[in-house]
């Protein structure tokens, strides 16, 4: 995914660095950066516990189905009119910072002395435009995903999980893995069908709780 997502930004900035093997390598370094990035965050627990959260995972699937396809169809030029304004302003903002530590004898991105700069040089401000323009375009990103998760809280039911009784009728949680009550909401759990008054519940752990009312 995250390469796919990157391909337009890649295939711009390879034009910028004057497709320099240190301006690549540069790239291909923030890329990885953040595609481990990206596993680490969503493998720990908080953040598989937000998931859980009503429309959560599907504003996340669409978020990011949509920036797959943006990415993939970047080459009509209409399309591609995000990528190439947001790496527009990375390049300024690493611009900026080059010439500031170099007091103006460094080289500027888009320009022929990128070509006779020295390699080292070349990587540093490739790896940190791409970062750069992952922030811009994580940002998009998060707003887009922002509307729709609003606009479905607003005009949609919290979606059914497999049964009725792993949501809460509340607010929508899904209970699979949760003990006694709702850690959304603090509500009892409704008893699942086949469930006598004292019979437990077992839960994360072996933990075991009575169902009752």
């Amino acid at each position: 995914m995250c390469i796919a997502a990157a391909a337009p930004s890649f295939l711009f900035g390879t034009i910028a660095v004057e497709a320099r093997l240190a301006g690549i390598v540069g790239m291909l370094a923030a890329v990885g950066c953040w595609a481990v990035a990206y596993a680490l965050l969503t493998s720990t627990a908080v953040v598989q516990e937000f998931r859980r959260r009503p429309f959560v995972e599907r504003t996340i699937e669409i978020g990011l189905t949509v920036r797959v396809v943006q990415s993939l169809l970047s080459v009509v030029p209409p399309v591609a009119l995000l990528d190439v304004f947001l790496g527009a302003q990375a390049v300024d903002v690493t611009n900026f910072i080059v010439l500031h530590l170099t007091r103006g004898s460094g080289p500027s991105l888009f320009d022929t002395s990128m070509t006779s700069a020295a390699p080292a040089l070349v990587f540093v401000c490739a790896f940190v435009t791409a970062h750069l323009q992952g922030v811009l375009v994580n940002a998009v990103l998060f707003a887009f995903m922002l509307v729709v998760y609003a606009s479905q809280r607003l005009f949609m039911k919290p979606p059914l999980t497999t049964q009725p009784w792993e949501i809460c009728v509340d607010c929508g949680y899904d209970l699979r893995g949760s003990v006694a009550s709702c850690p959304e909401c603090g509500r009892a759990f409704p008893r699942r069908p086949g469930d006598s008054l004292a019979s437990p519940r077992i839960g994360p752990g072996g933990a075991s709780s009575v169902s009752g009312e």
